[in-house]
């Protein structure tokens, strides 16, 4: 089989590399990702640094979002991220006041502006796994689906639904 390609990003520039890890679905370019971020950041009238791939800090010192891009699954309106413990470690670290996942669902028609600490909330209500060594992490699964005319994060059963209609962001 054939590797994967994935696309690596640097600060300011980017490099295709070959990934022969799995046999999952392609990541989203990093194109794609910073096309996201930039929405994000003119939605909170900010400018912002490149950390990495998905990690960004504002210029201003105020903020760091961290913008994940799903693909639609299987045609059902349905958007799969995965936050991993590393992301939420990366958070922790930063002297930053204002703190995001950005979730892109599809690309930059979609994005969910989400604080961090809704998302830590939400944890004990999402699925996750645990990942042996040598990754040796564990990530959340978060679902975002329109349920009858609204978005919403999945949760397990017994739990109620996150509706995310109020972190839309709208252009």
């Amino acid at each position: 089989r054939p590797p994967e390609t994935t696309y690596v990003s640097t600060k300011n520039q980017t490099i295709n590399v070959q990934d022969n890890r799995g046999s999952g679905t392609p990541k989203t370019s990093a194109e794609i990702t910073l096309h996201c971020s930039e929405i994000v950041g003119a939605s909170l009238n900010v400018n912002l640094n490149r950390e990495s791939r998905a990690k960004f800090t504002s210029i201003c010192g105020h903020h760091a979002i961290c913008t994940l891009v799903s693909k639609e699954h299987k045609g059902q309106g349905k958007y799969w991220f995965g936050i991993f413990d590393h992301q939420l470690e990366w958070f922790e670290s930063l002297d930053v006041t204002n703190q995001w996942f950005a979730l892109a669902c599809g690309g930059p028609g979609l994005i969910f502006r989400i604080p961090v600490e809704e998302i830590i909330r939400l944890k004990d209500s999402l699925s996750s796994r645990y990942l042996e060594p040598p990754r040796d992490n564990t990530y959340w699964h978060v679902n975002i689906k329109n349920v009858d005319g609204r978005w919403e994060i999945l949760t397990i059963k017994g739990n109620d639904n996150f509706i995310l209609n109020d972190y839309q962001i709208v252009e």
